[in-house]
């Protein structure tokens, strides 16, 4: 990913000479930051506008957008499964109009990524979240803004509870 560009594709396969695959951006200028891979579904989130895309990265030549969910304040997504289900875990950055940061921490079910549903969010205190690190149904949160870090149980994803 990257600011102001979109997503660039390149076959590493020989590392002395990366080739250049593809680019892909919806609208130019695009402002890409979080993103997490799972088989062949890349979740981005997208800090120009907010919101989250959901791309098939089957074809690395030709990255096809499958669905985005407009959803202001987030810059860090990981992909999450459990019992069957697959979740986008997302934290807040800051708002892409007012640059104000968020304590924002949000679950999208993206089982089916060509329509994917809100299922919670929660306010966290945590600001300039710079990741999230998955163990179990625990994420652990911290921020650069806040020196605050939070450990958040999201066992039941539409009851998520902080821990610490």
């Amino acid at each position: 990913t990257m600011r102001g560009g979109g997503i660039t594709t390149y076959d590493i396969s020989n590392p002395k000479k990366p080739k250049f695959l593809t680019h892909w951006d919806e609208n130019k200028h695009r402002n890409v930051e979080g993103q997490d891979r799972i088989g062949n579904l890349l979740i981005v989130t997208d800090i120009s506008r907010g919101g989250l895309f959901i791309l098939d990265v089957s074809n690395p030549k030709k990255l096809t957008k499958l669905s985005y969910l407009n959803f202001e304040n987030v810059i860090n997504t990981k992909i999450y499964q459990d019992k069957g289900k697959t979740y986008a875990l997302l934290t807040g950055g800051f708002h892409y109009k007012t640059y104000e940061p968020s304590d924002l921490f949000a679950i999208v079910d993206i089982t089916d990524p060509k329509s994917p549903k809100l299922i919670s969010k929660i306010n966290t205190g945590v600001l300039g979240t710079e990741g999230i690190s998955i163990k179990n149904h625990y994420a652990y949160v911290g921020g650069y803004m806040s020196s605050k870090f939070v450990v958040i149980d999201f066992s039941n994803p539409k009851n998520m509870v902080i821990v610490k």
